[in-house]
């Protein structure tokens, strides 16, 4: 479909679940959800996203890395109500962007957010995104690393330091509704912050878009380029 066409979606939830036997059988539920109400498609030019890292050194929040971080697990939806009640309370903060401290050298790693998947790309045209190791490898994730590919960028699975954020020339998030969600600006908290603490701080701010406010944007933008390839081989 053309762009500006209107489409209709499907949501489609698969849930297993162990019986209690000796054969190691498991319960499959599956469940399809449709407005049956046309929508729009994703936009190629979306609003650029304001997001929130929280740093947390003790592991002390809830967080995904520590429990089958390649598993949806349900009880995710619960564990992370309390960080969506805490910074997402307001329009500013589009996403909650989830870390840990490594033991070794007390770095801050980006892992990726409470529904979506994290992107940094580099200088060179190196685009990374973490291992699956820490965090949920997202359908769109997939989608974006091989039209990244083709796209003739540089992709790298691996760690995203925190103290890197100078070298960053794009932000962007992934996820299977929005597929590509480009990244404005980036805030830093510690866990005992609040969102109104951060609204009247600017050192909060440890990553900004060099074109956010304004129309000089680079052209064409990876991230644009990216979606564009996945939207010419109708992978959505």
């Amino acid at each position: 479909t053309e762009e500006g066409a209107s489409l209709c979606t499907f949501m489609v939830t698969l849930l297993w679940q162990p019986r209690r036997n000796n054969n190691n059988d498991v319960w499959v539920r599956g469940h399809v959800f449709s407005s049956l109400i046309p929508v729009r498609r994703i936009s190629s030019s979306p609003d650029l996203l304001t997001v929130l890292s929280v740093r947390d050194d003790n592991a002390q929040l809830p967080n995904r890395f520590q429990n089958f971080p390649n598993a949806k697990l349900i009880s995710w939806c619960r564990q992370r109500r309390p960080l969506e009640e805490t910074y997402k309370c307001n329009n500013r903060i589009g996403e909650v962007i989830l870390t840990r401290t490594t033991k070794n050298n007390h770095e801050v790693e980006i892992l990726e957010g409470l529904t979506t998947n994290f992107f940094a790309l580099y200088p060179n045209n190196v685009l990374r995104t973490s291992d699956t190791d820490h965090v949920l490898g997202g359908y769109a994730r997939h989608l974006v690393i091989e039209a990244a590919k083709r796209c003739g960028l540089a992709v790298e699975i691996g760690p995203i330091h925190l103290s890197e954020s100078e070298l960053w020339q794009e932000v962007f998030l992934t996820s299977s509704i929005r597929i590509i969600a480009p990244v404005g600006e980036m805030l830093l908290s510690d866990s005992e912050s609040t969102i109104d603490s951060l609204d009247d701080s600017m050192d909060s701010i440890i990553w900004r878009h060099d074109g956010i406010g304004s129309e000089n944007h680079r052209e064409p933008l990876v991230w644009k380029r990216i979606l564009d390839e996945i939207h010419k081989y109708k992978a959505i």
